[in-house]
Formats: structure tokens, C-alpha cells, sequence
């Protein structure tokens, strides 16, 4: 290839030094073909250069609609989230939240915990979406063929009385393999501690310390405000919605910055 450029640089480096070309002749091809070598370098880099970021935006815009479009996930979401009264919420400064009120005028708030909020989360940084915590066995009765099979989402349930009471009733929760496990429940303050960000603690009882008639109450008391067999389900499926929508966005941001 860079014989070919030094036939045509020749002849112009043999014009510019006119009568004295015997003599510079050597070094001005020397220099032109050294910089023809350097452009042609240039060009094929802008081109390959070019070549990856339209490849790069086709692959974005691909994935981006892809993402997007209804799917058997979105349809099964939106139905289990009509047909049991929660509503979803989900944007960068709540994260995922789904809420409902109860025929009681209770109104129920459910915070799920995703990665961003697993590691913040001093007590639960064993905890991992959709990964089972390390050292733990699965639970009794997950089939092996359960879809669910390696489900690990925590969860809080939030049940106020509006202006009836300044408290709430807390249960911390973790769905696993498709199951609603109940760890902690507690009775705080309705809202956050402006310096902490946290609810003040009245009384918290571990879950499986309860007397078995007690469980069985409370699980009862959340079966009848829709936490039931669906909600492990619709836990799993909002979590996969936020993954996506986060997805998204910084796909669009990085569109956005290579045009």
C-alpha cells in the first residue's frame, strides 16, 4: 500500500523542490509518504471509529425498543396488579413501591428492596435480588422445577390508619421460591425521622417467636389485604419491570450522548 503512495506523492514533491530535486528529492517523498501514511491511518481509524458507533446506536435502538414492547411478563404484571387492587410505583427516588387501601380505609404500603437498596442496607447485605443468600438451604417444599426456584426479594409492608393513628404496623418480609415468608413485625411511627430517615420503633417482635396462633392471625391479616399466594409473584415481576425500566434509561443516556 505505500508504494502506491509514493507514486503519487512523487511528482509533487518533484514540483515543489523544482531544479534541486536530484538533491531533496529523497527527503521530501520521505516526509509526504510518511504523511499520506499518517492521513490514510486517520481515515480508516475514523471510519472504523464511525462503523463502531453506528453499530453501537442500531444495537441501542434495537435493544431499547425490545425492551419496551408488551410481553407475556408486562401482561401477567398488569393483571395480577388489577385483579388484587395494588397500584405500582416506580421511579428513581421510591424505587419499586406498590400500594393499596384495605375495605378498612387502611392504606397499605409495600417497599421492595432492589440491589441499589440491598447495599445500603446494613442488616440485609447477605441479601440479593433474585439470588439465594449464601449458606442458606432452600426452603422446605421449593420444587425443583419451581419458576421461582432462587427468588430471594425482601420486602416491608407499611399499614396506616391516615389520620386515625400517627403509627404503623411493619412486617418485614422476604418471598422466596414463590412463598411470603414473614421475619419481623413491628409497630413505629406513621412517617420517617427527619434526621435518620427512619420510623421510630415502639415495639418489634421476631416473627417466628410468636406464638403459632398469633402467626397464623397475622398472616391471615395480610392474606385479606391482598398479600396472598400472588403477591410473591408480583413482587418477582416488579422487580423485573424496575430492571428493565433502569435498563432503559441508561441506554437513552447513552443514546443521547453518542449523537
Amino acid at each position: 500500500m505505500l508504494a502506491r503512495g509514493v507514486k503519487r506523492v512523487l511528482p509533487v514533491a518533484a514540483r515543489t523542490v523544482g531544479a534541486k530535486v536530484h538533491r531533496t528529492a529523497p527527503r521530501a517523498a520521505t516526509s509526504a509518504v510518511a504523511s499520506a501514511a499518517h492521513l490514510r491511518s486517520n481515515f480508516l481509524g475514523s471510519i472504523r471509529n464511525y462503523s463502531a458507533r453506528q453499530e453501537l446506536l442500531q444495537h441501542l435502538n434495537q435493544t431499547i425498543a425490545e425492551e419496551n414492547a408488551p410481553n407475556d411478563e408486562t401482561a401477567e404484571l398488569d393483571q395480577l396488579l388489577a385483579t388484587n387492587g395494588w397500584k405500582l410505583k416506580l421511579d428513581a427516588s421510591t424505587g419499586v413501591m406498590l400500594t393499596r387501601f384495605s375495605s378498612d380505609g387502611e392504606e397499605i404500603v409495600v417497599r421492595v428492596f432492589t440491589e441499589e437498596d440491598m447495599e445500603h442496607d446494613e442488616d440485609h447485605h447477605h441479601h440479593h435480588h433474585h439470588e439465594e443468600a449464601a449458606g442458606e438451604a432452600a426452603e422446605e417444599g421449593a420444587a425443583e422445577d419451581n419458576p421461582m426456584a432462587g427468588q430471594n426479594d425482601r420486602f416491608e409492608i407499611s399499614v396506616t390508619l391516615g389520620t386515625r393513628s400517627d403509627k404503623a404496623l411493619r412486617f418485614d418480609c422476604v418471598a422466596k421460591d414463590g412463598v411470603i415468608f414473614i421475619r419481623r413485625i413491628g409497630v413505629t411511627s406513621a412517617q420517617n425521622d427527619p434526621i435518620d430517615g427512619k420510623p421510630k420503633v415502639h415495639a418489634v417482635m421476631q416473627f417466628d417467636e410468636l406464638p403459632e396462633q398469633t402467626q397464623t392471625l397475622m398472616e391471615n391479616y395480610l392474606m385479606e389485604r391482598s398479600v396472598n399466594q400472588d403477591f410473591a409473584r408480583i413482587v418477582f415481576l416488579a422487580l423485573n419491570r424496575h430492571d428493565s425500566k433502569s435498563f432503559v434509561n441508561w441506554m437513552n443516556h447513552v443514546n443521547t450522548f453518542l449523537h
